[in-house]
């Protein structure tokens, strides 16, 4: 099979700070993922209906709803439930780990984080 053949894994990212998520989407696409990044939560759930992403990259610190409401949100959705997230804040403490853990968080990332960690998490997460 060669690689045209391989469906690209499709990676969401929310964070409210633009230039975090331009960064974020720069490094997976030259990883070859499909990204697309938003930085309001308003609409999170809408494009995660009505889209089939492979992963959700998720700040703690949002306006409206914060990123552990919204991995809940997900992980009680019949559709979404078994999708990926990745957890990541400039929160750098023990609680804050714990509760996205157990909100169904399956990777934290600590604000500034490692490129080559992050995409081997990625890379991980989606099966590649």
């Amino acid at each position: 099979m060669t690689k045209k053949n391989i469906k690209k894994r499709k990676i969401l990212i929310l964070d409210d700070e633009k230039d975090v998520t331009d960064f974020i989407e720069i490094l997976l696409k030259m990883e070859d993922f499909d990204v697309k990044a938003l930085n309001t939560s308003a609409d999170l759930m809408k494009e995660l209906l009505e889209n089939d992403y492979d992963l959700l990259i998720i700040d703690i610190m949002m306006p409206q709803f914060n990123g552990i409401q919204m991995t809940r949100l997900v992980k009680n959705d019949k559709k979404l439930k078994k999708m990926p997230i990745i957890v990541v804040t400039a929160l750098n403490d023990k609680k804050n780990r714990f509760v996205a853990e157990h909100s169904g968080a399956d990777a934290f990332f600590v604000k500034p984080f490692s490129s080559d960690e992050l995409v081997k998490e990625v890379k991980r997460l989606t099966g590649l």
